[in-house]
């Protein structure tokens, strides 16, 4: 690659500043085959995102802000399933663990006040 086509690249620690991620984070996207560097270069073939990894990025992390797990997200991408579906799903767990922690509070606060009720 010539020096103009490595401008709009970008190294794992620049792109870890940028998107507000660690370094283990993104080796992990790409171990888990949803972001894979647009070049290896160097004798360390050194790693580097692009654009369109960088909007890659973008999407995985709204999915993960929306609560879908890796699976989820590797469904999507690899189109396994259609993209309603899984969101259907994750909403469905979504819901299922808020109605688990409303519980969890509402034992909670129940053994707070046998704990005020007792002298």
């Amino acid at each position: 690659m010539n020096k103009k086509q490595t401008q709009s690249l970008y190294s794992v620690s620049q792109v870890s500043k940028l998107m507000n991620i660690t370094r283990k984070t993104l080796y992990y996207y790409d171990h888990a085959g949803l972001l894979a560097p647009a070049a290896r270069l160097g004798s360390l073939e050194t790693k580097y995102y692009g654009e369109a990894e960088i909007e890659t990025l973008k999407k995985i992390k709204a999915y993960r802000a929306a609560g879908l797990k890796i699976s989820e997200i590797q469904a999507l991408f690899h189109k396994e399933k259609e993209p309603m579906e899984i969101f259907l799903q994750v909403r469905k767990r979504l819901e299922n663990q808020l109605t688990q922690r409303k519980e969890e509070i509402d034992n909670l606060n129940a053994l707070m006040k046998e704990a005020e009720d007792k002298p």
